[in-house]
């Protein structure tokens, strides 16, 4: 939830790679990090906290990725989801 509030307030994220949210990164919403790798963590804030065309770069991906994750959208999904499963239990007449 910490990650997709951070992205509809368009803040750049840093995360793990340990983590299950790889689509931020690959996104280029957030930057991915070794969980223990602390030199990567620290070159990361500092692009973050530095380089303004690398925050501007984030927020701008992080604001377009956060529209995934509206309650609209994450409901529709869901729905999509029950479909499929009902779908393929409902047993076809014949």
């Amino acid at each position: 939830v910490t990650a997709s509030e951070a992205l509809g307030a368009g803040t750049p994220v840093l995360i793990s790679r340990q983590s299950n949210f790889p689509e931020i990164a690959e996104q280029g919403a957030g930057i991915e990090c070794d969980a223990f790798d602390e030199t990567a963590w620290s070159r990361a804030l500092e692009a973050v906290c530095h380089d303004e065309d690398r925050q501007r770069e984030l927020r701008k991906a992080a604001e377009k990725l956060a529209e995934d994750f509206t309650w609209a959208s994450v409901v529709d999904q869901w729905e999509e989801v029950y479909r499929n499963v009902i779908a393929e239990r409902t047993p076809v007449a014949g």
